[in-house]
């Protein structure tokens, strides 16, 4: 239902939650006609869920973590794919719509998926530097040519776009903050440079732990089970500047490989496949055997990781898996007799959020059980 509000002679019309979807669609097809209103209004829908995850100026490369989750990976691909999408579709607008196009969708997708990357990549730099890793410096020259681009991308609006209708429109900065001031000038992050190594030729981690090998004896256990991501990675990378061969052998027949050998120039990321309908009952590990440059081979072990009891065929639920349970916020299972709760799509950082309806109801106090 629609709702008109009339304030001091002015008539406001209010949505309600399961109408915004709709509002954003009318707004984009206003500006850009019919045609392609849809995938604009859910790029605009989604870029707002990722930019409310965290504001572009507070990013750094801490804010979220390479061992736990993907996390990093995981925005920055959000990103990226949103940025590709954004592409695709302006290539497809006529030529009327371009100026807008670049100043209400197209830049601020654009300049945050590269700001992402951004620092994506100074917090891959960083540990790659800690690792020995070769490939360490051209991550540092990645990130001096990103924090570049993101002066192009603003540079463009302020300059290009509409014959130089908006310039200095995009001249706030929003990279380098300390503190809540925003700095005079962006600040590129700083990133590491390293003189390759003279000790191990190589060098081995595994997904979810700092642990890597040659610094630890040997690299962090994988743990697997049949309800969290189907594959788990290893990376192998050379901590010199000449390639050298791989091989890695299973003990077992239920896991498969992405690789089994080859040749590693700067890395190479291998994914382990469990085939749990081969896994035996009985099967609680295995032994990865990495060979490589050195003399003496990496073993890795992957540890099977099954609830037990097993959750019943008909079982709906939240299953714990790497000691974490998740549910989003619309996945609620009662709520009290006085409330309803409003399930608010787009909002929220990876899903939707909820509100409690009335707004107006009083304080409610838990019945004893």
């Amino acid at each position: 239902m629609v709702v008109n509000i009339e304030e001091e002679g002015i008539i406001f019309t209010a949505l309600p939650a399961d109408k915004l979807p709709a509002y954003t669609n009318q707004w984009a097809e206003q500006q850009f006609g019919a045609e392609h209103a849809a995938d604009i209004a859910d790029i605009l829908t989604t870029y707002t869920k990722y930019n409310a995850r965290r504001k572009p100026e507070l990013l750094s490369p801490d804010t979220y973590s390479l061992t736990n989750y993907r996390e990093w990976e995981t925005v920055a691909g959000d990103y990226q794919a949103l940025a590709k999408k954004t592409q695709t579709l302006g290539a497809m607008l006529p030529a009327e719509y371009r100026d807008a196009w670049y100043e209400l969708v197209a830049y601020p997708v654009l300049a945050s998926a590269n700001l992402y990357e951004l620092y994506y990549t100074v917090a891959r730099n960083k540990i790659y530097a800690t690792q020995g890793r070769a490939l360490t410096n051209e991550l540092a020259a990645k990130a001096d040519s990103l924090f570049k681009k993101d002066s192009l991308l603003s540079l463009t609006y302020n300059r290009d776009i509409a014959g130089g209708k908006w310039p200095h429109m995009m001249d706030q900065t929003h990279i380098g903050y300390t503190i809540w001031q925003e700095p005079r000038y962006n600040i590129p992050p700083h990133t590491d440079t390293i003189e390759l190594a003279n000790g191990p030729a190589w060098g081995i981690a595994v997904e979810g732990s700092t642990n890597w090998w040659p610094a630890e004896l040997a690299p962090a256990t994988i743990i697997v089970d049949p309800y969290d991501h189907p594959e788990h990675y290893i990376d192998i990378f050379n901590r010199r500047d000449k390639p050298f061969a791989f091989t890695i052998q299973s003990d077992v027949p239920w896991i498969r490989l992405s690789s089994a050998s080859g040749e590693i120039d700067k890395e190479k990321r291998i994914w382990i496949d469990i085939r749990w309908d081969q896994l035996p009952v009985t099967a609680t590990k295995a032994t990865l055997t990495l060979s490589g440059p050195e003399p003496t081979p990496v073993s890795i072990t992957v540890t099977i990781d099954r609830p037990s009891p097993q959750p019943p065929p008909a079982f709906n639920g939240f299953i714990e898996t790497g000691h974490t349970v998740a549910i989003e916020a619309e996945h609620f299972s009662k709520a009290w007799p006085a409330i309803t709760w409003q399930i608010i799509p787009g909002l929220g950082r990876t899903h939707s959020a909820v509100e409690a309806q009335p707004v107006t109801i009083p304080i409610q106090t838990p019945r004893q059980q």
